[in-house]
């Protein structure tokens, strides 16, 4: 009873109801939707009985109670995991550290304050996949990028994700300027535009890290191989070539997160998190991002500082 007790093992139960309720559901619809339809017709005729329509309204009601009961105990598991001692032991530790050399890189150089960079790239990748190995059978490696504005180069007027018409509105372009591991594959020329924010395409800017950079707020991709609730922030074109880039790049990224890096109210960089899996935050990301927040905060310091050296570039 301890063990079916547990938020994890209420978490896998919910999702499998919610499964087997979406297959009934949908196949309801599929492969009896002229009798639940014509169920509906004759429901309140004498002696009738609507059972093909009644068993499609139990699945649709238990499909919703699944997600409902999924969703609470996926938070309760969460909430478990963040407060386990190992957990909260490693956190301590990574915070600690990112901290003591906070207050020592004021007189740092170039290259100390690069290896302090990539050190809280790679421990913000390693809270993640801590959490993610605790909520998942299947936890591949996470990435963690670091993206910068930059000037716009001149070729860009091509770029697979500009809208019609935007090179003219365009602010800068970000670029991946390092990772936490070095294996990433990125194409030759990759970079992500960013419309003026007083311009008339400001509403054009791309989901995630354009988006993360202009709005000032973070943003979560659940799984980017059909990214439906993005939809309406692009035009349909530049959405289907999107949508096409992520298919052509399965092999490594099915979802990721975007964070604004900010030092005084402005952005001066975004920090991609992404692994080859779904929900990289997992059901619940804000109680993941809270435990995220003082790495990004001081990220962001780090950065701008190097800007103000105009040391921001390798």
């Amino acid at each position: 009873m301890t063990f079916l007790g547990h938020p994890t093992i209420k978490k896998w139960i919910a999702h499998s109801g919610e499964w087997a309720s979406f297959l009934v559901f949908t196949g309801f619809g599929l492969l009896r939707g002229d009798l639940v339809k014509n169920d509906s017709t004759h429901m309140f005729d004498n002696g009738y009985h609507p059972r093909y329509l009644l068993g499609w309204v139990v699945a649709g009601l238990t499909l919703g109670l699944c997600r409902m009961l999924a969703g609470r105990y996926a938070k309760a598991e969460a909430r478990g995991i963040l407060s386990t001692p190992d957990y909260v032991k490693n956190y301590r530790k990574m915070l600690s550290t990112a901290i003591e050399d906070l207050a020592t890189s004021s007189g740092c150089d170039k290259k100390a304050l690069e290896e302090f960079e990539d050190s809280l790239l790679l421990a913000i990748a390693d809270t993640v996949l801590y959490y993610r190995k605790a909520t998942t059978f299947f936890a591949p490696q996470v990435t963690c990028s670091l993206m910068t504005p930059n000037p716009l180069p001149a070729e860009y007027e091509n770029s697979l994700w500009l809208e019609e018409d935007g090179f003219t509105n365009l602010a800068c372009v970000l670029t991946i300027e390092k990772a936490s591991r070095q294996e990433l594959d990125i194409p030759a020329g990759f970079a992500l535009p960013v419309y003026d924010p007083e311009s008339t395409m400001r509403d054009k800017n791309l989901f995630g890290a354009p988006r993360a950079f202009v709005t000032h707020e973070y943003e979560v991709v659940n799984f980017t191989l059909l990214p439906i609730g993005h939809r309406h922030r692009s035009s349909w074109p530049v959405f289907k070539r999107t949508v096409r880039y992520f298919w052509t790049q399965w092999r490594t990224l099915w979802s990721f997160a975007a964070f604004p890096l900010m030092d005084k109210g402005k952005s001066v960089g975004v920090v991609n998190v992404h692994y080859r899996w779904i929900r990289i935050l997992g059901k619940n990301p804000e109680l993941l991002i809270d435990f995220l927040l003082p790495f990004l905060s001081i990220l962001g310091y780090i950065h701008s500082q190097k800007e103000k050296r105009g040391e921001d570039r390798p």
